[in-house]
């Protein structure tokens, strides 16, 4: 009990003399000395992989003796830091050190390379609370955010350019000549590639069109010079619209690899009829059939993950409603892994 009234009583001190804002459950110290952030230059290429990269802080002054721990954060500008990556975190310092290969594959889980990312930094500080006692807000301290732009580097990568816009991409898993990737193409404009690095065009005097607008399996042979594309537009059909297309077609996110859509959808019976599955181009003979694996043959429940496979059982629906179904698919269609979400919304 002494300890919790000492606690009491000094946060209460806190309050008077640093006016303390509460937001959510935390409590904000207002008037006092944040900690400060300087960033470095972050625009990275390849080359600079084994460089070191060091973000300064200063230390949260309160005006009382507090140990604090540190963490510093990344999110995109202008998002207030709804949704932030800790990066690093520390007991001792407010100074924080990376590799520039450890930053940038950790950066590009959420920002495209080769572009120039938006974003702000900053430190969090959290004041040590260890007698504080159960249900006592934490109290932290904030340094002003700091705006910059990232550059980050990738595999190697074909920009699609039209009328100087970029409209996609191609990239080289294996970083040798050979490039694809799944691009959405329009028939009212022509395409040429340029180096992704250096801006640079890339098989000149060859150029890409289509005659109908949809994603297209682009592959890019810059040794053999040739350039082949072929329509994949991803769709769902089942019993809402009684396996009969046109179907609702998928969108594609390329930084995530993977396709998605929401839409309505009834709960199924037990009826051979009921449920639904995916296929490409509104057919059953082409490129892609993927149903659910015989093993996972259960009610689709929301947020569960189930192996595809190419002519696999119906997917069935545990109640009518909207979901957002995505779906991963293998590069080449034959190998790897194939899964599959459903999301209420």
């Amino acid at each position: 009990m002494k300890k919790f009234i000492k606690y009491f009583t000094f946060i209460g001190m806190v309050g008077l003399l640093f006016s303390c804002q509460k937001q959510e459950s935390k409590v904000e110290l207002t008037n006092t000395i944040s900690p400060k952030l300087t960033v470095p230059s972050l625009s990275f290429t390849k080359d600079m992989a084994n460089d070191q990269v060091v973000f300064t802080g200063t230390k949260v002054d309160p005006g009382f003796t507090a140990s604090a721990t540190y963490y510093l954060e990344v999110d995109t500008a202008g998002n207030n830091f709804k949704n932030p990556t800790v990066l690093a975190s520390s007991i001792r310092d407010s100074a924080f050190e990376f590799s520039v290969s450890d930053l940038n594959k950790v950066l590009l889980n959420n920002w495209l390379p080769y572009v120039n990312n938006s974003v702000e930094f900053r430190i969090r500080a959290v004041l040590d609370q260890t007698n504080a006692g159960a249900g006592v807000s934490p109290v932290v301290s904030i340094s002003p955010s700091v705006p910059t732009t990232v550059v980050l580097y990738g595999l190697p990568q074909l920009n699609l350019v039209a009328g100087g816009v970029s409209y996609g991409y191609v990239r080289s898993s294996t970083s040798d000549a050979k490039y694809s990737g799944f691009v959405k193409l329009n028939p009212s404009l022509t395409y040429s590639l340029t180096d992704a690095v250096s801006g640079k065009r890339v098989l000149s005097g060859k150029t890409i069109s289509v005659t109908s607008a949809g994603y297209y399996k682009l592959e890019i042979d810059t040794v053999g010079k040739t350039i082949t594309q072929t329509a994949f537009n991803i769709g769902i059909i089942g019993l809402f619209d009684n396996w009969s297309g046109p179907d609702p077609k998928m969108d594609y996110n390329a930084r995530k690899g993977y396709w998605y859509i929401t839409y309505t959808l009834s709960a199924s019976g037990s009826t051979t009829s009921d449920g639904f599955k995916f296929r490409s181009n509104d057919s059953w003979s082409d490129l892609l059939n993927l149903g659910v694996d015989a093993s996972n043959n259960t009610a689709f429940a929301s947020g569960a993950v189930l192996n595809l496979k190419s002519g696999g059982s119906n997917i069935l629906i545990p109640q009518t409603g909207k979901y957002l179904i995505t779906i991963t698919i293998s590069d080449d269609l034959k190998t790897g892994a194939m899964t599959a979400t459903l999301v209420s919304q």
